[in-house]
């Protein structure tokens, strides 16, 4: 970026999000707060930024590279202009607990390993990821394909088929998952 954009950038009230070069996590979601500098925020900014969730932790022993492109079409589902961030780099490696062959593999450069529910690799996985399955709420009940494999009571990542809009659900049995929380 030449340094006349970089002065009209930073007129326009950008924010630069510092994206660190590699975290660890724990099971659960990945949060954007977790792979950015958030003590380089401002508070409102931090506060925005809060709830968005950019998919699982890789299982144990495996990484993978959540890339700025990624997180932008995240800050866009949320209803934020993509526009008005920029990134310090190109991706974060997100490694799971443990570490392993696979992470090594990840971090050395060549092709991460995919993002795995750490759940979903036991015999019992109810819903296969890219099947329909009907997505259930107090106030609807609709098809959605699975982004992620889980078995009962996992947490995974949802497509409504015909709005494209994405939510977290709860897996019930096999084909049906509650909606947790809608991701936008």
């Amino acid at each position: 970026m030449s340094l006349a954009c970089l002065i009209l950038w930073a007129a326009a009230g950008g924010d630069t999000l510092a994206l660190k070069e590699s975290v660890r996590l724990e099971d659960g979601y990945v949060r954007l707060l977790d792979v950015v500098d958030a003590a380089a925020l401002g508070g409102a900014v931090r506060a925005e930024l809060a709830g968005i969730y950019l998919g699982r932790v890789p299982g144990s022993g495996r990484a993978r590279t959540i890339t700025s492109s990624e997180i932008s079409r995240q800050l866009g589902f949320r209803g934020l202009d993509p526009a008005r961030f920029r990134f310090s780099r190109d991706g974060v490696l997100v490694r799971g607990p443990g570490g392993g062959a696979a992470a090594a593999k990840a971090e050395g450069g060549s092709a991460p390993a995919s993002p795995a529910n750490p759940r979903a690799d036991r015999a019992g996985a109810a819903v296969r990821s890219r099947s329909v399955v009907r997505a259930v709420s107090p106030s609807y009940e609709v098809d959605a394909r699975a982004l992620q494999e889980g078995a009962p009571g996992d947490e995974i990542l949802l497509e409504f088929v015909s709005t494209r809009n994405r939510v977290r659900g709860r897996v019930i049995d096999a084909g049906r998952v509650e909606v947790v929380e809608g991701v936008r």
